[in-house]
C-alpha cells in the first residue's frame, strides 16, 4: 500500500468527484452553455470539495453519456482545458477518468500530471453502454510509450451499469489480476451509480487482500459511509454530495459538509 498511502494525507481517503458538463460532441451537450460557464462550475465544485476537507478530487466526463471506448480528440482537448484552468486553486490530490477510454485516461493523466487514474484495464463487459473490451496489453504499451507508467492506478474489475463475460467470482478475478496487472487499488462499485455494492463481499476481499486498497466508488451516502469506512481503505463519491442527490446537478456544499462531518467524526 505504499503508494496508495503516499498520495492522500489520509489513511482512509475520501475523495469526491468533479462530474465534468457534457463535452462537444456527446448527446447532451448543450452549445448554448458558454464553455467559460463549464469551467466556472467545474471550478465551484472543486472548491467546495477542498473547503469541506475532502483528501482528494477525481475529474470524470460523467456528463457525456451513453460513454464510448475510444474518445474523439474533441473530448480530450476539452477536458484538459477545464482541468488546466481549475488547477492553480486544487491544493489536495487529484486524478482523472475518462469514461470509458482507459487510452484518453492516461493521455490525459500525463498532461495534467494527475496523481492517480481511475480506469478499467482489462475485462469483457456488456449492459447500459453496450459491448466494450478492454486489452491490458494494449494499454500498458501505450501507457509505457508515454512514459505514465508512475502514474497509480485505481482499477474497476467488475461492471458497471452491466454485466461481465468474466464468470469467476470478484475474489478470484482479483487473485488473478494482481500479479499480472498490479493495480495500486481496487475499486469495487455498485450495480450502477449511486448504488452501494454489496459490503459482505467488499469485505470479503479486503480480508482475502489485506495488503491491497479497496475503495468503495458508488452509493456511499450519510446513511451508510461510517459502515463503509470500517470495511474498505477508501471512498469515492459522487451522486449523495450533488444537489437533491441528483448526479447531474452540481456538488451542494451542505451536502457535501454533511458527509465530511459524518464521515470523519467532525
Amino acid at each position: 500500500m505504499a503508494k496508495f498511502s503516499e498520495i492522500f494525507n489520509s489513511t482512509k481517503p475520501i475523495i469526491g468527484v468533479v462530474h465534468l458538463l457534457p463535452l462537444p460532441g456527446t448527446p447532451h451537450y448543450d452549445p448554448n452553455v458558454p464553455f467559460g460557464n463549464v469551467i466556472e462550475r467545474a471550478k465551484r465544485e472543486t472548491k467546495t470539495l477542498i473547503e469541506n476537507g475532502f483528501d482528494g478530487i477525481v475529474f470524470a466526463n460523467e456528463g457525456d453519456r451513453p460513454y464510448i471506448t475510444q474518445v474523439g480528440p474533441e473530448i480530450i482537448a476539452s477536458y484538459v482545458r477545464i482541468v488546466t484552468e481549475v488547477l492553480p486553486n486544487v491544493t489536495i490530490p487529484y486524478g482523472c477518468g475518462v469514461l470509458m477510454d482507459p487510452i484518453a485516461t492516461f493521455a490525459i493523466a500525463k498532461a495534467i500530471d494527475a496523481k492517480f487514474v481511475r480506469t478499467y484495464v482489462n475485462g469483457t463487459f456488456t449492459g447500459t453502454f453496450g459491448f466494450h473490451n478492454f486489452n491490458p496489453g494494449s494499454i500498458f504499451r501505450y501507457r509505457k510509450m508515454i512514459d505514465a507508467d508512475n502514474i497509480p492506478m485505481f482499477c474497476n474489475f467488475t461492471a458497471h451499469a452491466g454485466v461481465s463475460f468474466d464468470s469467476r467470482p470478484l475474489e478470484e478475478i482479483v487473485d488473478g489480476v494482481l500479479p499480472v496487472i498490479e493495480p495500486d487499488a481496487i475499486l469495487v462499485p455498485g450495480p450502477r451509480a449511486g448504488l452501494p455494492p454489496n459490503f459482505n463481499e467488499v469485505e470479503n476481499l479486503k480480508n482475502k487482500f489485506p495488503a491491497v486498497p479497496i475503495l468503495i466508488t458508488s452509493g456511499i451516502n450519510t446513511e451508510n459511509v461510517k459502515e463503509a469506512m470500517d470495511i474498505c481503505d477508501g471512498i469515492i463519491v459522487g451522486t449523495s454530495i450533488k444537489k437533491d442527490g441528483v448526479i447531474w446537478n452540481e456538488i451542494c456544499p451542505k451536502r457535501a459538509e454533511k458527509f465530511i462531518k459524518i464521515a470523519k467524526d467532525l
